[in-house]
């Protein structure tokens, strides 16, 4: 990840020195967790009050730090080993050897087999959260600014929908693929789908995968990702949201802010 690339870090200027935001970090953990700490750690070096959600188990997000406090949620403790992410990655890597074609489909079923199962337990990991009546009074009276979170696992989006806070992703990234892409025009003879291993000039055929890459992804977001959450959204949220349309209200208030970085805490705070 190239967050000196992707970002600009850009914080509210009328904040006095001894006073800044309260953000609220909702993070991702293993190798996402390199990116958002690079990111909080200029947070914190401006003044701004961060707290981290996390489990005391994480892998790599430590519990005691010196730039944020964090809350101990034991509901976030990942129930997967590492042989389980191992063995994903290593049969990710087998089908490498297959023709190219091919070759990207079976990669994106594996990775959507194991997402699937990791999204039904998000789900119920969500509702743990957003029914611990502690630990979300908390929060409330924490009066957070805003959210900071890593789109890759929706929980943060999730309690920042339901928070009513504004929030910010730290990657140009939703489950079912990067950003601008969901939200611009993007025809797909001309836009390689993340994952398809194309590059903008296509021939005929390439075209053709393409396309059935992008329809694999619209089936992967309204058959697989979005029943995971259907009762989570029905029961806390008003009618007609989803999990994608929480995605989308965020992306079109970043792009709005700033059309290069998804990381604009200051812009996103004015349109509060």
């Amino acid at each position: 990840l190239r967050p000196l690339f992707l970002f600009r870090i850009s914080l509210p200027l009328k904040l006095s020195q001894n006073l800044g935001e309260e953000i609220l970090v909702v993070p991702v953990d293993g190798s996402h967790w390199i990116n958002m700490k690079i990111i909080l750690e200029e947070l914190h070096s401006r003044g701004h009050e961060i707290t981290v959600l996390c489990s005391a188990k994480s892998w790599y997000i430590p519990s005691n730090s010196s730039i944020y406090t964090s809350i101990n949620v034991p509901m976030m403790e990942d129930e997967a080993d590492r042989d389980f992410y191992i063995t994903m990655i290593q049969d990710v890597m087998y089908r490498r050897s297959y023709p190219n074609f091919i070759r990207t489909f079976y990669q994106q079923y594996l990775l959507t087999s194991a997402l699937g199962d990791g999204h039904t337990i998000l789900a119920k990991l969500s509702g743990k959260i957003l029914e611990d009546v502690v630990l979300m009074k908390r929060l409330r009276d924490t009066k957070f600014d805003i959210v900071l979170t890593d789109p890759a696992l929706p929980l943060g989006v999730i309690l920042g929908g339901y928070l009513k806070l504004p929030m910010v992703f730290n990657v140009r990234w939703i489950n079912t693929g990067e950003g601008h892409l969901t939200i611009a025009p993007s025809p797909v003879s001309y836009v390689p789908i993340p994952g398809s291993e194309l590059h903008h000039q296509m021939d005929f055929q390439e075209r053709i995968k393409n396309l059935l890459h992008y329809l694999y992804s619209v089936y992967e977001q309204y058959f697989i990702i979005n029943p995971a959450y259907i009762d989570i959204f029905q029961k806390y949220f008003h009618p007609g949201t989803d999990l994608l349309s929480l995605e989308l209200s965020t992306l079109n208030l970043q792009l709005k802010c700033n059309q290069v970085s998804f990381l604009d805490t200051d812009k996103v705070l004015r349109q509060k």
